[in-house]
């Protein structure tokens, strides 16, 4: 199978793993919501966001390196080396996510009672922890299937936890802050359970490590992987610190509308997430071959099998956010409809950036990513603190949008300089000016043709309508053909 057949075939597989995995996750999250309060979901966001946030010690990049170095290994028929960057790297990550927690146990009740400022939030926190080094052992499980390009092995995961904590938060009778989160743990529990099985099938022997391996591989992965950390910093100051500023400035209600909203726009991001997963390992292996052109035209096809059917995907959201919210998550949930339209367009930059971050990693230059995503994050975190006290939820959604924007239009920059990627102008003046066109028709006929109608058959038929608008002008452009849609079909077969 040829690069880029595998390469779709890897990320349709797991698209189709993320979409499974999103529909139990949104599942979860509408049970979840009705069997615990707003402010209850606000201390279970509080907490998890904070704990995730020391992700970042932890991470050192080692897990992106592993994926670069293994699939470097297979390009030169290095099969000795493989296992051992894998043991190293996995080891490795689970002694670090120990310390970690260990720290943050010993401090527990400090945090508890002056940053949450619930003495509860203690035992959500204990949670919390198991949590974290679960997740370690997974994701290094995860990386491991991706290095190797077992794509069917890392789509396993979204859908296997997402399925098991669905099962968890049905079948626990607790109802308070400590719910979402003993039954996350429970669902990734059984889900390291299942991917340790093919694990070890496939990378046995695992731990007859020795000294030498750590001293010969771990300074090559944090080589790689220190830049990556830092980029990881930024990434998740994006992704973390709304939150916790959320939670210091504002009330546990918004912090739990906000998550919500927040989860709700990001399911898009599961379409660019498969392409960008599968581009690194691919894009080191050209660059290891010295095969640039390929890269630019993976770059092109990536964008159009992503941005496409996320704004299809988008439509209903956009068009009716705050009936689709209500309907959904319940009433209180409802005022978050102007922040969740500004994530959604901001997610759009999201996928952009994320797949060409993934290709510069995928070159050799972690640095250029790590200060690419660091300028994005001190971005976020100084429109947090200018917004978030006067706007909330919207100041948080802005800070969010703009980052977005700044990563894709950085790493545009790079890779427009680096393998002098052609910036496709027609292609996003197109794709936009078909989503705007769509959008502008769907209000307008809501508006004059459709107001009396019930509000679910108004969301029904408005968003097909604008779906099918959109379809025709992108099809009429020429950015998109039916051949493409084929294509995609004759690779999965």
């Amino acid at each position: 199978m040829g690069k880029f057949k595998k390469a779709a075939r890897g990320s349709i597989l797991i698209f189709l793993g993320s979409i499974l995995g999103s529909a139990f996750a949104y599942f979860f999250r509408m049970i979840l919501v009705r069997r615990i309060s707003v402010e209850a979901y606000g201390l279970f966001a509080a907490v998890f966001s904070f704990v995730m946030l020391f992700g970042i010690f932890r991470d050192l990049g080692i897990y992106s390196a592993l994926t670069k170095y293994v699939a470097q290994a297979l390009a030169l028929k290095k099969e000795s080396e493989v296992k051992k960057i894998v043991a190293v790297s996995i080891v490795s990550e689970t002694l670090l996510a120990g310390v970690i927690v260990l720290v943050l146990k010993l401090v527990d009740d400090y945090l508890a009672l002056n940053y949450f400022k619930q003495s509860f939030a203690q035992l959500v926190l204990n949670w919390v922890l198991v949590y974290f080094v679960l997740e370690t052992v997974s994701t290094g499980f995860q990386y491991s299937f991706l290095g190797v390009q077992e794509a069917e092995l890392f789509a396993l995961k979204k859908p296997l936890f997402n399925i098991f904590s669905f099962v968890f938060v049905l079948l626990l009778p607790i109802k308070d802050a400590r719910l979402p989160m003993m039954a996350l743990t429970g669902g990734l529990g059984g889900t390291v359970a299942v991917l340790g099985y093919f694990f070890f099938h496939r990378f046995s022997p695992f731990l007859k490590l020795k000294l030498e391996d750590f001293k010969g591989f771990l300074p090559r992965l944090l080589r790689f992987g220190i830049p990556t950390a830092f980029a990881s910093i930024g990434a998740m100051a994006i992704a973390q610190f709304d939150t916790l500023t959320l939670t210091y400035l504002r009330s546990l209600r918004e912090v739990g509308v906000y998550n919500i909203v927040l989860s709700t726009a990001l399911i898009l991001g599961f379409i660019g997430d498969a392409v960008s997963r599968i581009i690194l390992p691919i894009a080191s292996e050209f660059e290891a071959k010295k095969e640039f052109a390929k890269i630019k035209d993976g770059l092109f096809t990536a964008y159009r099998f992503t941005l496409v059917p996320a704004i299809l995907i988008s439509l209903p959201l956009l068009l009716f956010p705050e009936y689709l919210l209500g309907l959904f998550f319940g009433g209180d949930y409802a005022i978050g409809g102007r922040t969740l339209q500004v994530l959604l367009i901001g997610v759009f930059f999201s996928i952009i950036g994320g797949v060409n971050l993934s290709t510069i990693y995928g070159l050799g230059y972690p640095k250029i990513g790590m200060k690419i995503t660091l300028a994005a994050a001190f971005l976020n975190i100084i429109l947090n603190l200018l917004l978030i006290p006067s706007f909330g939820i919207v100041g948080a959604a802005v800070a969010t949008f703009f980052s977005f924007l700044t990563m894709a239009i950085l790493s545009f920059r790079f890779l427009l300089g680096k393998i002098q990627l052609f910036f496709p102008v027609k292609f996003f003046f197109c794709l936009f000016l078909s989503w705007f066109t769509a959008f502008v028709l769907g209000k307008l006929g809501a508006k004059l043709f459709f107001e009396n109608f019930a509000l679910i058959w108004q969301t029904i038929i408005v968003s097909t309508t604008s779906g099918l608008v959109f379809l025709l002008v992108i099809l009429y452009s020429g950015i998109f053909r039916i051949t493409d849609l084929i294509k995609l079909f004759l690779i999965f077969k």
